[in-house]
């Protein structure tokens, strides 16, 4: 199933396209679909939001807007791929099995309760909001805040080159890699994990609610600050740095 238009709007609903897919495109216009179930799904506007409710692809799902946002809630897909030049991204109670990949160059990317096999977030100018994840995670952004909370056994790779990181949850797998740029690191971990751990922050202080047997410890008359070792006999490796900032773990209660 194929639509295109040049110029207009375009909305579907309730189809059942079984293993063939479903294809929008439109110049300039916003495309929504609800409750659609095909193999492979795919909207592309250039100008436009695009707007997926109950859309469950047994293949990949793929939504592309030059400028717009994109919206993604309740729904399933074997890969899912958003790429938009401007405007906010938001993904809500979608379970795909394999990556989920978001390439945002100006604009918020915002997920709720979206389980993936593999996270591959990326924006050039804006925040990345995480609330449930699992798995391997990478989020990475040029300018803005990252903060997850609820993750589960995830593995970390989370950059920002301007702005906050706050992690809460636990960690998988590793090794797990923490950096910013300038700004506070801020993980909230169980008080059972067990990690080999690299701290470093240029400007600012190291903290830790878990107790941290040092290898390795560099404090001087500057503002640098280093500490190595590990946390509960030690396990899987993690390093945290920052150039400007604050490091700081805490136990979850």
């Amino acid at each position: 199933m194929a639509v295109q238009s040049n110029s207009g709007e375009i909305n579907i609903e309730a189809v059942d396209a079984g293993d063939k897919n479903v294809e929008i495109n439109t110049e300039f216009g916003d495309i929504t679909l609800e409750q659609i179930k095909a193999n492979d799904v795919s909207a592309t506007s250039n100008s436009g939001a695009v707007t997926f409710t109950n859309v469950r692809a047994a293949g990949d799902a793929y939504i592309k807007t030059d400028f717009g946002n994109t919206v993604y809630e309740n729904g399933s897909a074997a890969t899912l791929t958003l790429d938009t030049n401007s405007g906010k991204t938001k993904i809500i109670k979608v379970n795909v099995t394999k990556e989920l990949k978001i390439q945002n160059d100006f604009g918020d990317i915002d997920l709720t309760q979206a389980m993936a096999g593999s996270y591959d977030l990326h924006t050039n100018s804006g925040g990345i909001t995480i609330d449930g994840a699992k798995g391997k995670l990478k989020a990475y952004t040029d300018f803005g805040n990252i903060e997850i909370s609820n993750a589960k056994s995830v593995t970390l790779d989370v950059k920002t080159n301007s702005g906050t990181i706050e992690f809460n949850g636990s960690l998988g797998a590793g090794p797990h890699k923490v950096e910013s740029e300038f700004g506070n690191i801020d993980l909230a971990l169980p008080t059972d994990a067990k990690l080999n751990v690299d701290l470093k922050t240029d400007f600012g202080k190291i903290k830790s609610d878990l107790p941290i047997t040092v290898t390795l410890t560099e404090s001087s008359n500057s503002e640098e600050d280093q500490i190595a070792g590990s946390i509960n006999g030690g396990g899987e490796q993690l390093t945290v740095s920052t150039n400007s900032g604050g490091i700081n773990i805490t136990a979850i209660k």
